[in-house]
């Protein structure tokens, strides 16, 4: 579909008014004159430069109509005057320092861009200040309580923004100087104390609690996930009952709600206990974060079974290879991925509602699903289909060329292509859809990305469109062969700081193979617009660009 050439056709009701739809009415109302203002300017530039014909219109479905181009300058210098310096609006979000952080250097970074070594330093030092000294674990600003989605932001943020090395002193931030002189932080991370905290929030049933005492989300279990991988502190014990915990989260639906089942109703009705898991509310945010854990622990091996690869020796038939994978990871097979891959393409929107996608079923488009729901999810759920089919590995391109490793950054700026001929059957979403909505619906006129017209830009929803962006624009894929080239290169050692909490050198090699195979084919590029729409790559599971998440998977893994 396309909102640039498709007639925009409201979507039909039975005229009886109710607030969401008049909700979704509005919101149609205000993308189709988006679309129509940016048409109409189209066809006075068309009409400046003499392109019409006896005073009529241009006929643009007969021309070659170009999406805006993505005006990085402009969001950078956004994103930018939120830490340099805070806004007074956004004292109120003392909580989520971190992600403000987070959200504002993965934005830049998916740009091209890096913020300055003054302000990087600070950052650094500021994120570090996070970790509670007691408890082990990050909280969302200085002095405040731990809690495992500050923990997932600050982590994330100092792969971004970090390398090896002690913490910044004051000397250095006032001088602005911190990873080029050694001093990028990872090493002043305590990662015993943070193993120890990851740990204290693991429930019976294998799920986790956001923090001390609080309540279980499956989004907790994929900021433990996600942490304990990248910093080499995953373990057998961490990830054991994690599947089923995940697999007990989908509904009826076909996708994921935040828990494996309501408590109200198993206190009210405790009949109900064994099917309470389907009558939870899908939702986008809850469905990317249980898939990514999912797709994480597919990639592992049975925690019972810790010196096991997930994979298997040598390469068999693809059903073989399926069945013995499927025995030996770490994931659970009572989930359904075909019921979840149909709830997310279903969330996809109508032309009139721009291709964007929607978070829960019946609700509005969103800008930032366009990655919970939408290129993030679609991505985790191709590889998981993949792994479930078999078809697992990819060997060189129709070329005869190696596709690119994730472990070698120079090769995933040199890919050349374009939609028009890379362009394949086979996505689990229109991925051009959803690169106009990114580009003519959600880019603000003040800069920054937003959630549809109306809507004020910010760091939130630009951090998550241009990470929609990127898995639209790239197609990553699990390569057996890189996989089989970074077990070839890997080195055993005893040095590690956390050695105690892993049971064999060959887990931490499982984990360490598990994400950092993932591979950009060329042929599947697709960037609308100019090259210069082109992003950076994003990690499917981590949501970090790939060239920071690989320096840090090689320092914590000790493989530099």
């Amino acid at each position: 579909m396309s909102i640039l050439f498709e007639k925009l056709v409201a979507t039909p009701t039975d005229n009886f008014g109710t607030p969401t739809s008049d909700e979704q009415a509005e919101v149609e109302e205000s993308i189709q004159a988006f679309v129509e203002s940016y048409q109409n300017a189209l066809r006075g530039k068309k009409e400046q430069q003499g392109s019409t014909s006896n005073g009529k219109h241009v006929n643009l479905k007969d021309e070659e109509i170009p999406v805006p181009s993505l005006n990085k300058k402009m969001h950078v210098a956004f994103l930018r005057r939120i830490l340099d310096p805070l806004p007074s609006n956004y004292l109120a979000y003392d909580s989520t320092r971190c992600w403000l952080i987070y959200w504002v250097a993965h934005s830049c970074l998916l740009m091209g861009f890096e913020l300055g070594e003054p302000l990087r330093s600070r950052a650094i030092t500021t994120l570090l200040h996070f970790q509670n000294q007691y408890t082990g674990g990050f909280g969302g600003g200085h002095g405040q309580n731990a809690h495992l989605m500050g923990t997932y932001a600050s982590v994330m943020a100092l792969a971004i923004l970090g390398g090896p090395g002690p913490c910044p002193d004051d000397d250095d931030v006032a001088m602005g100087i911190s990873v080029d002189i050694g001093k990028g932080g990872w090493d002043a991370i305590d990662r015993k104390k943070l193993y120890t905290f990851l740990l204290s929030l693991k429930q019976p049933d294998g799920s986790f609690t956001v923090n001390r005492d609080g309540e279980v989300d499956v989004r907790a279990t994929y900021c433990v996930i996600c942490v304990s991988l990248m910093l080499g502190i995953a373990t057998p014990e961490l990830m054991r009952g994690v599947g089923n915990a995940i697999a007990n989260c989908q509904t009826y639906e076909g996708g994921l709600s935040s828990g494996s089942q309501p408590f109200d109703l198993l206190f009210s009705a405790p009949s109900l206990f064994q099917n309470a898991a389907s009558l939870g509310e899908a939702h986008g945010g809850y469905a990317f974060c249980a898939m990514a854990t999912h797709l994480a622990l597919s990639l592992l091996p049975n925690p019972a079974e810790p010196n096991v690869s997930a994979f298997g020796p040598g390469k068999e038939e693809g059903g073989k290879r399926a069945q013995w994978h499927q025995s030996r990871s770490a994931s659970s097979s009572s989930l359904d991925v075909d019921r979840i891959s149909r709830w997310s393409a279903w969330q996809q929107g109508l032309p009139i509602e721009g291709g964007g996608f929607r978070g829960r079923t019946n609700k509005l488009v969103d800008g930032c699903y366009g990655w919970f729901s939408g290129a993030g999810l679609g991505t985790i759920l191709s590889v998981q289909l993949e792994l479930q089919d078999g078809k697992w590995w990819l060997e060189d391109n129709a070329e005869g060329e190696p596709v690119t490793t994730s472990g070698e950054s120079d090769g995933w700026e040199s890919v050349t292509g374009n939609a028009e001929e890379n362009d394949v059957e086979g996505f689990l979403f229109d991925r051009k859809a959803l690169q106009e909505y990114i580009l003519v619906v959600a880019q603000a006129p003040q800069g920054g990305l937003r959630d549809k017209p109306g809507k004020r830009s910010d760091a939130y929803h630009t951090a998550n469109n241009l990470a929609g962006l990127s898995l639209c624009q790239h197609r990553l894929e699990y390569n057996q062969s890189s996989r089989q080239t970074l077990e070839k290169a890997w080195k055993s050692t005893e040095a590690s700081k956390i050695e105690e909490h892993n049971s064999a050198d060959n887990w931490r090699k499982e984990c360490y193979l598990s994400m950092m195979a993932f591979v950009s084919d060329p042929r599947y590029l697709c960037i609308l617009g100019s090259d210069e729409n082109r992003l950076g790559i994003n990690h499917p599971i981590f949501n970090v660009p790939l060239t920071r998440s690989v320096p840090m998977l090689k320092w914590a893994y000790a493989q530099n």
